[in-house]
């Protein structure tokens, strides 16, 4: 599991891991509801205002600043092991004619990742997506299969019940 000192130490924008408590952070809370923005005066008077353009999105926890939810997002996938799911996201997100840059689909594959959209069956790309990287979710096992060196096939969670504990394939 991560740390959140691998978190600081990543490469990501730095976030106040105190106020987001981001060990414990799902995607239900971070799950973007609006846009959110704000001019803010940074510095002169009268008709010298210079100002910046402060933009965020609301969330469960709070309005957050995009590069915080960025960071916060990608921090949840890789602290739960859902890279692969991520990258299938971002194929996906190649077929999406308005994303022109793979910042774009990335940013794109963000929101429906932390949405869980994968997980919604009335989405329009459910059975494509779950084809392709989650076969087991179209034929009704959530848990997925191991395949035991004994022959014998297990659900994931009851891998520890093989005779010889051997676990050859695992099939998510």
């Amino acid at each position: 599991m991560l740390k959140v000192q691998d978190f600081r130490q990543t490469g990501y924008y730095v976030i106040d891991d105190e106020r987001y408590n981001i060990q414990e952070l799902t995607c239900k809370q971070l799950r973007i509801r609006f846009g959110t923005g704000k001019a803010v005066h940074i510095s002169g008077t009268g008709r010298d205002k210079k100002y910046i353009y402060r933009t965020g999105c609301m969330t469960e926890i709070g309005d957050i600043l995009e590069a915080d939810w960025f960071a916060l997002a990608r921090f949840i996938i890789e602290r739960d092991g859902e890279q692969a799911l991520f990258e299938g996201l971002v194929d996906y997100a190649k077929s999406c004619a308005w994303l022109h840059s793979r910042n774009e689909r990335e940013e794109y594959a963000l929101q429906l990742h932390v949405s869980r959209i994968f997980d919604n069956e009335d989405w329009v790309g459910y059975q494509e997506f779950n084809k392709t990287h989650r076969p087991w979710i179209l034929q009704g096992d959530e848990e997925g299969e191991a395949q035991c060196e004994c022959e014998s096939k297990l659900s994931v969670s009851a891998e520890e019940g093989c005779s010889d504990g051997q676990i050859t394939q695992v099939h998510p």
